[in-house]
Protein backbone atom coordinates (compact mmCIF):
# COMPACT_ATOMS: atom_id res chain seq x y z
CA UNK A 1 0.00 0.00 0.00
CA UNK A 2 2.85 2.36 0.64
CA UNK A 3 3.85 2.17 -2.97
CA UNK A 4 0.35 3.03 -4.24
CA UNK A 5 0.32 6.22 -2.27
CA UNK A 6 3.71 7.25 -3.55
CA UNK A 7 2.69 6.77 -7.16
CA UNK A 8 -0.56 8.65 -6.67
CA UNK A 9 1.27 11.49 -4.95
CA UNK A 10 3.68 11.74 -7.86
CA UNK A 11 0.79 12.07 -10.31
CA UNK A 12 -0.78 14.83 -8.21
CA UNK A 13 2.59 16.58 -7.89
CA UNK A 14 3.14 16.31 -11.64
CA UNK A 15 -0.33 17.74 -12.34
CA UNK A 16 0.31 20.66 -9.98
CA UNK A 17 3.66 21.39 -11.63
CA UNK A 18 2.06 21.36 -15.07
CA UNK A 19 -0.70 23.66 -13.84
CA UNK A 20 1.85 26.09 -12.37
CA UNK A 21 3.87 26.07 -15.60
CA UNK A 22 0.72 26.90 -17.58
CA UNK A 23 -0.04 29.79 -15.23
CA UNK A 24 3.51 31.11 -15.54
CA UNK A 25 3.31 30.93 -19.33
CA UNK A 26 -0.02 32.79 -19.30
CA UNK A 27 1.48 35.50 -17.09
CA UNK A 28 4.53 35.81 -19.34
CA UNK A 29 2.33 36.16 -22.42
CA UNK A 30 0.20 38.83 -20.75
CA UNK A 31 3.34 40.87 -19.99
CA UNK A 32 4.60 40.59 -23.55
CA UNK A 33 1.32 41.52 -25.22
CA UNK A 34 -0.45 44.53 -23.70
CA UNK A 35 -4.24 44.59 -23.99
CA UNK A 36 -5.71 46.10 -27.15
CA UNK A 37 -7.12 49.04 -25.19
CA UNK A 38 -3.62 50.06 -24.07
CA UNK A 39 -2.23 49.75 -27.59
CA UNK A 40 -5.17 51.74 -29.00
CA UNK A 41 -4.73 54.49 -26.41
CA UNK A 42 -1.01 54.74 -27.16
CA UNK A 43 -1.69 55.02 -30.89
CA UNK A 44 -4.31 57.68 -30.24
CA UNK A 45 -1.84 59.73 -28.17
CA UNK A 46 0.85 59.38 -30.82
CA UNK A 47 -1.60 60.56 -33.49
CA UNK A 48 -2.53 63.57 -31.34
CA UNK A 49 1.13 64.42 -30.84
CA UNK A 50 1.80 64.20 -34.58
CA UNK A 51 -1.18 66.46 -35.31
CA UNK A 52 0.08 69.04 -32.80
CA UNK A 53 3.55 68.89 -34.36
CA UNK A 54 2.09 69.48 -37.81
CA UNK A 55 0.05 72.42 -36.54
CA UNK A 56 3.14 73.91 -34.92
CA UNK A 57 5.20 73.50 -38.09
CA UNK A 58 2.42 75.07 -40.18
CA UNK A 59 2.26 78.03 -37.83
CA UNK A 60 6.05 78.40 -37.93
CA UNK A 61 6.01 78.39 -41.74
CA UNK A 62 3.20 80.94 -41.81
CA UNK A 63 5.07 83.10 -39.31
CA UNK A 64 8.25 82.96 -41.38
CA UNK A 65 6.29 83.87 -44.51
CA UNK A 66 4.69 86.88 -42.82
CA UNK A 67 8.03 88.05 -41.44
CA UNK A 68 9.58 87.87 -44.90
CA UNK A 69 6.61 89.68 -46.40
CA UNK A 70 6.78 92.45 -43.77
CA UNK A 71 10.51 92.87 -44.33
CA UNK A 72 9.99 93.17 -48.09
CA UNK A 73 7.17 95.70 -47.64
CA UNK A 74 9.34 97.83 -45.33
CA UNK A 75 12.12 97.74 -47.88
CA UNK A 76 9.70 98.81 -50.61
CA UNK A 77 8.29 101.63 -48.47
CA UNK A 78 11.75 102.95 -47.67
CA UNK A 79 12.51 103.23 -51.38
CA UNK A 80 9.41 105.30 -52.22
CA UNK A 81 9.22 109.09 -52.07
CA UNK A 82 7.62 110.59 -48.97
CA UNK A 83 4.48 111.68 -50.80
CA UNK A 84 1.57 109.69 -49.45
CA UNK A 85 -0.52 108.22 -52.21
CA UNK A 86 -3.58 105.98 -51.92
CA UNK A 87 -1.52 102.90 -52.84
CA UNK A 88 1.00 103.65 -50.09
CA UNK A 89 -1.77 103.86 -47.50
CA UNK A 90 -3.16 100.51 -48.60
CA UNK A 91 0.31 99.02 -48.41
CA UNK A 92 0.85 100.47 -44.92
CA UNK A 93 -2.52 99.16 -43.75
CA UNK A 94 -1.70 95.70 -45.13
CA UNK A 95 1.68 95.82 -43.45
CA UNK A 96 0.08 96.64 -40.09
CA UNK A 97 -2.36 93.75 -40.48
CA UNK A 98 0.51 91.42 -41.34
CA UNK A 99 2.45 92.59 -38.30
CA UNK A 100 -0.56 91.89 -36.10
CA UNK A 101 -0.89 88.39 -37.60
CA UNK A 102 2.82 87.89 -37.02
CA UNK A 103 2.49 88.78 -33.34
CA UNK A 104 -0.44 86.40 -32.94
CA UNK A 105 1.46 83.58 -34.60
CA UNK A 106 4.56 84.26 -32.51
CA UNK A 107 2.42 84.00 -29.37
CA UNK A 108 0.89 80.76 -30.60
CA UNK A 109 4.26 79.25 -31.51
CA UNK A 110 5.77 80.28 -28.19
CA UNK A 111 2.89 78.60 -26.33
CA UNK A 112 3.39 75.33 -28.24
CA UNK A 113 7.18 75.36 -28.31
CA UNK A 114 7.99 74.76 -24.61
CA UNK A 115 5.57 71.82 -24.45
CA UNK A 116 7.38 70.03 -27.23
CA UNK A 117 10.54 69.06 -25.36
CA UNK A 118 13.46 68.01 -27.54
CA UNK A 119 11.86 64.90 -29.00
CA UNK A 120 8.19 65.44 -28.24
CA UNK A 121 8.26 63.15 -25.19
CA UNK A 122 7.08 65.97 -22.98
CA UNK A 123 4.08 66.46 -25.22
CA UNK A 124 2.92 62.91 -24.57
CA UNK A 125 2.64 63.57 -20.86
CA UNK A 126 0.76 66.82 -21.44
CA UNK A 127 -1.82 65.36 -23.82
Amino acid sequence: MGRGRGTGGTVVLSAETTSQQERLQAIAVSFRCPPDSVVGEKRKRQAEIENKRRQLEDERRQLQHLKSKALRERWLLEGTPSSASEGDEDLRRQMQEDEQKTRLLEDSVSRWGPRQGGDGVGAAAGV
